[in-house]
C-alpha cells in the first residue's frame, strides 16, 4: 500500500529543523516494510553494531541499501522506533541527516537505569552521497559524565 504524502506534511511530522537540509520537491509517497533492524550496538563491533555510545558522543549510521533492510537510494526520508538500552547516566538521543548540524530537539530523553525505552522518529536522508545515505545519532549527556547508552534503530517504511 502507497500513501501520497506532500512534503510539508513529512515535514510537520517530522521535523522543521531539516526542511532545508532534505530539499525534497512535490508530493512523497511512504512505502512500508517487513519491520527490520538496521543498527543494534549489542551487537558486534561494526559500521551498525557496537561498541556502546559514550557520553556526547555522534555516530554515522549508514542506512540505505544496508542488509538486510535494503532500503532503496532514492529513499528521501526514512521512518524510525529508536530504543535505547541500558543507559549508564541520564541523557537524549538526537538523530539527524549526516552531514548536517545537530538538533536542538531530541528524539528520546532517558535516565540512568531505564528500561528500553523506544520513540518514533522520520529523518531526511542527507543530501549528496555520502552522507547521503547515513543519518547521525548523537547521545548528548551532562558535560563531565562518562555515561554509555545502547542504541537499537529499527525502520518499518520509508519516502520517496
Amino acid at each position: 500500500m502507497t500513501k501520497k504524502l506532500g512534503w510539508a506534511a513529512l515535514v510537520l511530522v517530522g521535523s522543521l529543523a531539516y526542511a532545508a537540509s532534505a530539499e525534497a520537491q512535490g508530493p512523497l509517497s511512504f512505502t512500508p516494510v517487513t519491520p527490520c533492524r538496521i543498527v543494534d550496538t549489542r551487537g558486534p563491533v561494526g559500521a551498525t553494531g557496537g561498541p556502546k555510545m559514550n557520553a556526547n558522543q555522534t555516530r554515522d549510521f549508514p542506512i540505505l541499501g544496508v542488509s538486510p533492510c535494503n532500503l532503496p537510494s532514492t529513499a528521501v526520508a526514512v521512518v524510525f522506533n529508536v530504543t535505547i538500552v541500558a543507559p549508564t547516566a541520564n541523557g537524549n538521543l538526537r538523530m539527524f541527516p549526516a552531514g548536517t548540524s545537530a538538533p536542538v530537539a531530541s528524539i528520546l530523553n532517558f535516565a540512568n537505569g531505564d528500561g528500553a525505552t523506544p520513540n518514533g522518529a522520520i529523518i531526511p536522508m542527507g543530501v549528496s552521497s555520502p552522507p547521503g545515505n547515513h543519518v547521525s545519532v548523537r547521545n548528548d549527556m551532562p558535560g563531565s559524565t562518562t555515561g554509555q547508552v545502547h542504541v537499537v534503530i529499527d525502520t518499518n517504511g520509508y519516502f520517496q
